[in-house]
């Protein structure tokens, strides 16, 4: 209780007997409460439960199911894999190899032929 300018501020008495309630008290001038939104997040645990390569793959095949990180991961294969019809995919560097250009056009001829037996232009 305090005294100031003339008047007094004090506490409202409780009536005996009352409790206090648990829950917030209801506004009776017509407006509503709007609880407050959510969000979504997801966090790799990288210590936890996983520990065989097995369970990981499980684990990212199940992080590649949202959205996000679909998109994300089909852009990067598509920066990694270039295409293009006009030029061979893959191809042996023989530059440092200390044997004569003879047996070199050999080794490109083979490389070639396995390249060849293994579909890879279709692959």
């Amino acid at each position: 209780m305090a005294e100031l300018f003339g008047f007094r501020i004090e506490r409202p008495k409780k009536a005996e007997g009352s409790v206090p309630s648990f829950t917030s008290p209801t506004s009776d001038d017509g407006t509503i409460d709007i609880a407050g939104g959510g969000f979504f997040g997801q966090v790799l645990d990288q210590d936890g439960r996983e520990r065989t390569e097995l369970d990981l793959i499980r684990r990212y095949r199940d992080i590649a199911q949202q959205p996000e990180c679909d998109t994300a991961i089909e852009d990067i294969v598509n920066e990694g894999v270039i295409s293009n019809e006009d030029d061979v995919p893959v191809q042996i560097t023989l530059d440092r190899l200390p044997f004569p250009e003879k047996i070199k056009r050999k080794i490109r001829k083979e490389f070639m032929e396995v390249l060849r037996l293994l579909h890879f232009e279709q692959n």
